[in-house]
């Protein structure tokens, strides 16, 4: 499993949500997928003092291979990033 990292800035204590999506659509609260990281968890997603937030979390060892898409959305606006996950014999380009 790999570690992946979320870092955003905000209003002073404002509210940040995100939730990783899968390149096959699964997330962690689809219904069926068991994974327990990669979201804004109940109570966890606001900003500190400074407005600043940090998140980490590990990739599911059954995640689906390909690009997965993480929306991010704070008072200020909304963005997406993205990473790629490879099988694990696999490299990164």
């Amino acid at each position: 499993m790999d570690k992946q990292a979320l870092s955003a800035h905000t209003k002073p204590k404002g509210p940040i949500g995100y939730n990783t999506q899968y390149s096959d659509g699964s997330y962690y609260g689809d219904g069926h997928s068991q994974y327990s990281g990669g979201y804004s968890q109940p109570g966890e997603g606001f900003a500190d003092n400074s407005g600043d937030f940090h998140a980490t979390w590990l990739v599911p060892s059954n995640a689906p291979t390909g690009m997965a898409r993480v929306p991010v959305v704070t008072q200020d606006g909304s963005i997406e990033v993205t990473f790629r996950i490879v099988a694990a014999s696999g490299t990164c380009t």
